[in-house]
């Protein structure tokens, strides 16, 4: 949890779309099928 407070507090916009973008990069790192 604290990792995700530090990312939304300087980033305004970009630190919940990079949040998301590495999701999605987890997500397909994970399930081969996806990709």
């Amino acid at each position: 949890m604290k990792e995700i407070k530090f990312k939304y507090k300087p980033g305004g916009i970009r630190a919940p779309l990079m949040t998301v973008m590495n999701t999605v990069a987890i997500l397909v790192d994970t399930c081969p099928p996806l990709s």
